[in-house]
């Protein structure tokens, strides 16, 4: 039985970010309401103020978005103020709080297109805000699909981004997606592959049969699909090895890719990777190299041809491309390769190595002499990327810190910045180190 005249509550009051726990009684729990209420009005005032020179405030937007449902009601009246900057504000933050706001979503449907909202920034941020309230948003879907079909080609694009953030609950909207990996805006097309990947299992049946069509922009979108789909799309496995015999380079690629995350034996596979690296297609190259890095260890064989797309003097590839394959061979662990690039009479291939071994930060750290000599490149950018690569190193390029404290010293130079805050990671990692 209770005794007491007030029953004693222990409650979490959430205040801009913070969370305490208050006991209250009748009359606490009152104020407590009134203070949180008033909080939040001050927050939401403030979004509606800052949004007109700020647009996206992280540190006020977080706070919103931790004080919960109650903040709904709030933000509501924002998605109609006179400024699209506040609108488009307030319909991030009710994405970003996702299926907590998801008494929003009626209220979001509307802006998705012009004459609803004629803002594009306002229309794309509620389009996403939908997509992330996922199966509270179902009732929009039909909406969505035929803006699928809409002239307006950014509306396309914000209805398929829409349903991608939907998954599973937008599986009904599988046939217009496929139809638009075709559309004339690539954009429209990209993000109606994202829709079908995040849709998965239940587009896979459609997508493999789409690795038929004539169009190659299909071809290309449903094995790319099917590779963000990956394991869960293993029935689509015999239809893909047919495909690595397209007559798209780029299609024949993304079917490797797409095998590659179906524990497919990679000498399948592998082959069509390879030869994407010997051809002129740089789409097609870059997307085998991707692969390759995401492969590992696996795909040392590869290292030979990656060196020679990131080492070719003619630089048949783009620079992008070259790129890639730098980062590849840090993936793999070729660390051995890109030490020695790091000699390369061409700068560029220097540059590139030195950024690609810092991204693989402590597990390279047999490069720390190698990154210390590079210090001394008569290129300005590559010094400045070995410094940076061996800030990322930490205590592991501890020996670098007398010839990074040289240049730190040395204002003159426009690496010195680089090097001070490579000597700041490196003190940190090691105070980090002597706490243990």
């Amino acid at each position: 039985m209770i005794k007491s005249k007030f029953i004693i509550q222990i409650v979490p009051v959430i205040l801009f970010g913070t969370v305490s726990f208050v006991g209250l009684n009748g009359c606490d729990r009152h104020s407590t309401i009134a203070q949180s209420n008033s909080e939040l009005d001050r927050a939401t005032q403030q979004l509606q103020k800052n949004a007109e020179y700020n647009l996206y405030h992280t540190e006020l937007i977080e706070k919103i978005k931790q004080m919960g449902e109650p903040a709904v009601p709030k933000l509501l009246p924002l998605l109609q103020d006179k400024k699209w900057t506040v609108r488009a504000q307030a319909a991030y933050v009710l994405g970003q709080m996702g299926e907590t706001a998801k008494s929003a979503a009626p209220k979001l449907m509307p802006l998705l297109q012009d004459p609803g909202e004629p803002h594009p920034e306002v229309r794309a941020e509620a389009a996403k805000a939908l997509g992330q309230m996922g199966a509270a948003a179902a009732p929009a879907i039909s909406s969505l699909i035929a803006d699928l079909k809409n002239p307006n080609s950014e509306t396309r694009y914000n209805a398929a981004q829409a349903l991608g953030g939907m998954g599973v609950t937008a599986k009904s909207a599988v046939p217009e997606l496929i139809a638009k990996l075709k559309d004339q805006d690539p954009t429209v097309s990209w993000f109606a592959t994202e829709a079908l990947g995040k849709i998965g299992q239940p587009s896979v049946i459609a997508l493999i049969a789409a690795l038929a069509d004539r169009n190659s922009s299909i071809r290309w979108g449903a094995a790319s699909a099917l590779e963000k789909i990956g394991t869960p799309a293993k029935a689509a496995i015999p239809t893909l090895t047919k495909t690595l015999k397209d007559s798209d380079p780029e299609v024949r690629v993304s079917a490797a890719s797409a095998l590659a995350r179906m524990e497919v034996k990679a000498q399948i596979f592998f082959p069509t990777l390879t030869s994407a690296l010997r051809g002129r297609d740089d789409s097609a190259k870059s997307q085998a190299i991707e692969t390759l890095g995401e492969m590992r260890q696996a795909a040392t064989p590869a290292i030979p041809l990656l060196l020679t797309v990131l080492t070719d003097p003619d630089q048949s590839a783009d620079a992008h491309t070259r790129t890639k394959a730098a980062e590849a061979l840090a993936q793999i662990g070729a660390f051995t390769q890109l030490i020695a690039a790091l000699k390369d009479p061409a700068p560029i291939v220097r540059w590139r190595a030195a950024y690609s071994l810092g991204q693989m930060r402590a597990a390279a750290k047999t490069a720390v002499p190698a990154l210390i000599t590079a210090l001394k490149d008569p290129q300005e950018s590559v010094r400045r990327r070995a410094a940076e690569a061996l800030g990322k190193m930490g205590t592991e390029a501890k020996t670098a810190v007398p010839a990074l404290t040289a240049i730190a010293k040395d204002r003159d130079k426009w690496e010195s910045r680089y090097a001070e805050e490579a000597l700041k990671r490196i003190d940190s990692a090691q105070k980090a180190v002597n706490k243990l």
